[in-house]
């Protein structure tokens, strides 16, 4: 919808209006009721039909061939009205959507007239008028195109000024300057430029040793997380341009995203962004896998990180912009907008993502609509400055104040106060404990569900996650475990029992650890013990060797190998196919028997890593195996699945030297 009037078509305004114009407290209407008028209402530019366009699935062929459209189609609106302070100055309207092609999905939408025009209707006898007797044929403000419109500058200053003033903990003057970085200078004039670290350092003071050092100050620099799609098309730093990108680069070389960040981070009185295609050798591996590990001090020193979001659905062609919907007296806001726009853009199922937006303590979201901001205690949108449309409680707006990405990190920064003070511990087995160890399992499950190009980037691409933790703790990290807690992160579970396709990874992960498993829609499963801290440990850890890729590599990285030596109670299951029930023993000879699971049981408790292991459970008449209680779980030593019977912790509360034994976890 570049340079494009947004609409309401005549279909979405007969539906605000309703059968009856003077029935205005609630009704339900027909909308589209074919395909065909549907397609052609979003190609006029009605913003609420491109909503619903953009939660909907389109049909996989077209019914009778040829261009004849489904028939199966059917929208309704429902809307009611909302009394603020006595008077109606707010709509609530759902858009409930059924086809023969995809599930029954709704779009819920408010219509809230703005403040300023609703103080103009005092009292019950001077009534505000409805809705659509001020809504015109074309009533909504030109949706603007142009990256950095003084409207989006002014409301990203205001944000970024009141996160300073009022977030302690959301930025803080860097220590750190990435290697290299693009000045932007010049970016008005049409050119950007490659610089070093050691050419922008601001103030650098060196004692007489490394001990006497002063911390060095450097100057603010922006970053961006984008899609790269194509690699063909983005230009990129190699060793043959490196001379050239720093004489000057022309931004009308840049992709369209690249020229839009540059322009955005000028135009707001900064001069330097990070941009990893820019600023990493892309035809240097060693270079690669150097800024590879700092990228944790790259995101997390940022002043600000530029998500492009909308640009993520066509990268090579789409840049940043942002769009409003609101004119007069009214303003329409999309209940999904943060989910449809920010979450399930297609830049928002990247794994390195995921590590992006955790690090970076302030996000400017630009999607397709509006732009958003993201910090550790607020997110605001670009139509919505002072969030009067984001507070309002409803269920899809449950990430209001904040989100999982930025909860989490405040969680790490916040628990940092404490050190030194009363009742600070390092690694807490606590209540605060079980909290800060779930908010890691919180970002983890959700890098799980992401994707990568590369599935060897896997450790690697939240290695900076971990060491953010790891500086808070004070742990040991294991391929994605935790030294401390290590008898609760064993406890992962795979969905591919309930039919969610997962193999295990051609690249190098020990089956004990979650990142051994693609697909399968895992979790971590962090299981809370008494008094809500963490649970008693069922085995003892007694070494650990993990080997990074190289060997003198990053060991939050890429790994060779990782083994674990520990002291367990060991046990032991047969699986009885025929009757599907899973029994287990505690001796080896399978004679006195702990627990007979039955198919419902097993059903409800057994969690299989992969489709291929679900299918040799399937198949087989018996199976025979061992397992070892973790923490009132049981699984095996060359892990194939997680059984979480509640039973188990009353069968085995505590831990026992005498008859435990020692093995190791590959």
């Amino acid at each position: 919808m570049d340079d494009a009037e947004g609409i309401l078509c005549e279909t979405c305004l007969a539906a605000l209006r309703g059968n009856n114009v003077g029935e205005w407290r609630n009704w339900s209407i027909a909308h589209h009721g074919d395909y065909e008028s549907f397609t052609a209402s979003i190609e006029s530019n009605c913003f609420i039909c491109a909503w619903l366009w953009a939660k909907h699935t389109p049909p996989t062929t077209l019914e009778g061939g040829g261009n004849t459209a489904p028939k199966s189609f059917r929208i309704l609106c429902n809307l009611g009205v909302g009394a603020s302070g006595g008077l109606d100055n707010s709509f609530n309207i759902r858009f409930l959507v059924s086809s023969s092609w995809a599930a029954d999905f709704e779009l819920q939408l408010h219509l809230l007239r703005k403040r300023e025009f609703a103080y103009r209707y005092r009292s019950e006898s001077d009534m505000p008028p409805l809705p659509w007797a001020e809504l015109e044929a074309r009533p909504w403000s030109k949706l603007d195109s142009k990256i950095g419109s003084t409207q989006d500058l002014n409301t990203i200053k205001t944000w970024i000024a009141h996160c300073g003033t009022k977030h302690e903990h959301c930025y803080k003057a860097p220590t750190f300057f990435p290697s290299r970085v693009i000045d932007v200078q010049d970016a008005e004039l049409g050119i950007v430029r490659l610089r070093d670290r050691e050419n922008i350092t601001t103030a650098l003071h060196y004692g007489q040793d490394a001990l006497e050092s002063t911390l060095a100050t450097y100057p603010p620099y922006w970053t961006l997380s984008h899609r790269w799609g194509d690699p063909k098309d983005i230009l990129q730093l190699t060793k043959d341009v490196e001379e050239n990108f720093r004489n000057s680069i022309s931004i009308n070389d840049l992709s369209p995203t690249f020229r839009d960040a540059t322009l955005l981070v000028r135009r707001l009185g900064f001069r330097y962004i990070w941009i990893d295609s820019l600023c990493i050798f892309q035809d240097s591996l060693s270079d690669w896998q150097r800024e590879a590990q700092n990228m944790v001090n790259i995101y997390r020193s940022s002043y600000c990180n530029i998500s492009a979001a909308g640009a993520s659905h066509d990268p090579a062609k789409e840049g940043l912009r942002s769009a409003t919907h609101e004119d007069g007296p009214w303003m329409v806001w999309n209940d999904s907008a943060w989910a449809d726009e920010v979450e399930n853009a297609p830049l928002s199922t990247r794994g390195w993502v995921v590590q992006e937006r955790f690090l970076a303590t302030r996000v400017v979201h630009f999607t397709r609509n509006q732009i958003f901001w993201e910090c550790l205690e607020s997110i605001h949108c670009g139509v919505d400055p002072d969030s009067s449309l984001m507070t309002i409680g409803t269920e899809e707006r449950t990430c209001a104040k904040t989100t999982d990405y930025k909860s989490s990190r405040l969680q790490v920064e916040s628990y940092k106060t404490t050190q030194g003070g009363p009742g600070y511990r390092s690694i807490d087995t606590g209540p605060s404990g079980l909290q800060f160890h779930r908010g890691w399992g919180v970002i983890v499950s959700a890098y799980i569900h992401c994707h990568l190009t590369k599935e060897s980037d896997r450790f690697i691409a939240m290695s900076g996650i971990a060491k953010t933790f790891q500086g808070t703790n004070g742990d040991t990290y294991i391929a994605g475990l935790w030294k401390h807690t290590i008898h609760t992160d064993l406890a992962w579970e795979s969905k591919a029992s309930l039919g969610t396709p997962a193999k295990r990874s051609d690249f190098y992960a020990p089956t004990w650890s979650w990142a051994s498993v693609i697909g399968g829609q895992v979790q971590l499963s962090l299981f809370g013990g008494k008094f809500g801290s963490l649970p008693q440990p069922l085995i003892k850890l007694v070494a650990e060797r993990i080997i990074p890729d190289p060997p003198d590599g990053d060991t939050a990285g890429s790994l060779r190998s990782a083994e674990l030596d520990i002291r367990c109670m060991l046990h032991y299951y047969r699986w009885v196919g025929q009757s599907r029930r899973l029994i287990v023993y505690r001796d080896e000879k399978r004679v006195d028997c702990y627990h007979d699971l039955d198919e419902r049981a097993v059903s409800g408790n057994l969690r299989l890593d992969t489709s291929a292991t679900v299918s040799q459970f399937e198949e087989a008449e018996e199976i025979e195996g061992v397992c070892i209680p973790l923490s009132g779980v049981y699984q095996g030593y060359r892990r194939i699945g997680l059984l979480s019977a509640g039973a188990i912790g009353a069968w085995i509360d505590h831990y026992d030297e005498d008859r435990s034994t020692s093995m190791t976890l590959i």
